[in-house]
């Protein structure tokens, strides 16, 4: 079995993900910069959380990937996201919910009930749809 670190900052990240359901990036003062998912440049810097919201800039429609094979692909689109409180886009699971998936739509993110070791350990939904159906943990 292959078995490798995430490095003490990614580490640190995908904890939170899993256990404390965040999300965060790490803020380095001198270059000052925020890295998610964290980069160790190096230099000191303090843990700051970002989200829950989001702001959809643009995603891979559902028949571009179609006949990729990837079964996590029948419910999410992959999305461009700027998260609210980051610096840069992360390349993320999007759950559109029969949304119109238009630049600028307002996204929040969610978490799987349980770890699943997988990418779908969290997602973005549509506001609307993410506030009707209340945040899962």
């Amino acid at each position: 079995m292959f078995r490798h670190s995430a490095g003490r900052l990614g580490s640190y990240y995908l904890t939170a993900i899993r256990t404390q359901k965040r999300l965060c990036g790490w803020q380095t003062v001198s270059p000052s910069r925020l890295s998610v998912p964290p980069r160790d440049f190096g230099t000191k810097g303090e843990w700051t959380d970002i989200g829950p919201g989001a702001e959809l800039l643009s995603f891979a429609p559902s028949e571009w990937v179609a006949d990729s094979g990837e079964a996590v692909l029948r419910d999410f689109v992959l999305g461009r996201v700027l998260v609210d409180g980051a610096e840069v886009p992360l390349f993320v699971l999007v759950k559109l919910n029969g949304a119109d998936g238009k630049r600028g739509l307002r996204l929040s993110v969610r978490f799987a009930k349980g770890h699943t070791g997988t990418g779908v350990d969290f997602w973005f939904e549509p506001v609307s749809a993410s506030a009707s159906e209340g945040a899962q943990s």
